[in-house]
């Protein structure tokens, strides 16, 4: 099958789509513990209690002050590390089913779950509803991984830098514009979100767990609030989408080990 911009389009706004939603939550992470336990019920909610009762075991395992904000950045942790553990193992059976099955109907599968996940989540009441949109979004989380491999099969190697810079670009959207969102909508009135949802490896480990600390490190060390991290996402993205939309798709075919090298060893 070759890919024609039709498709190129399509794949773009599904992995724009997922990525505002998946980034979404980061300005809000801190807090979702504190947000969780300020209801009148809480006595109820044994998943909860129980998160209570292990995030304070990890504090006393690792000698972490006893504060509501340590608290809070623990929860946090697990939480992205529930999640990610999640995709890790649902990634590799996806890609195997997809092998077999052909990739529309994985990813239209992942698209669906993802989607469940996130209607369940503006749902969520309480701490055990919360967990279980999580934990269906981390099993759902494939779509990135199946999207890759549809353009990797459907491109040369000469339409493979455009369309790959295409959706390196949708990325960098997502990181722009989730946050924000995520922080603006944290400072909106209930009522006001109600009517307007009416109306409408190694180096990719470390990589990917200094961008998941960076809001805890600020949170902890300079006490930023949510709209000041959803900024800080924000400029982070923007470069992103610079360097990725801009620089890139600019790279001539058989120079990106040598742009990637560049990069890395200007990095160090």
């Amino acid at each position: 099958m070759k890919i024609t911009p039709n498709i190129i389009g399509i794949l773009f706004i599904s992995i724009l789509i997922d990525f505002l939603e998946f980034t979404i939550i980061l300005p809000l992470l801190p807090k979702i513990l504190t947000y969780y336990g300020s209801g009148t019920d809480i006595s109820h909610d044994t998943l909860y209690v129980k998160t209570i009762s292990f995030v304070q075991f990890i504090r006393d395992l690792t000698g972490a002050p006893n504060d509501a904000k340590w608290n809070s950045v623990l929860f946090g942790g697990i939480i992205g590390s529930l999640f990610s553990f999640l995709q890790f193992f649902s990634s590799t059976l996806c890609g195997a089913a997809s092998d077999r099955y052909g990739r529309k109907p994985v990813l239209l599968l992942s698209m669906i779950g993802i989607s469940l996940s996130y209607a369940i989540w503006c749902v969520s009441y309480n701490l055990t509803i919360f967990m279980l949109a999580r934990v269906i979004g981390g099993l759902s989380k494939a779509n990135v991984a199946i999207i890759l491999a549809i353009v990797s099969d459907s491109t040369t190697e000469n339409e493979r830098n455009r369309a790959m810079a295409w959706i390196g670009a949708a990325f960098s959207l997502g990181f722009i514009f989730g946050p924000l969102l995520g922080a603006i909508c944290s400072h909106l009135d209930i009522t006001i979100l109600r009517r307007l949802g009416l109306a409408s490896f190694l180096y990719m480990i470390v990589f990917a767990g200094l961008e998941f600390t960076i809001t805890f490190l600020v949170y902890n060390r300079f006490n930023w609030n949510s709209m000041q991290q959803g900024k800080m996402f924000f400029i982070m993205g923007l470069c992103m989408a610079l360097v990725q939309g801009g620089y890139v798709r600019r790279i001539p075919h058989g120079k990106e080990i040598t742009a990637a090298t560049s990069i890395y060893d200007r990095d160090i």
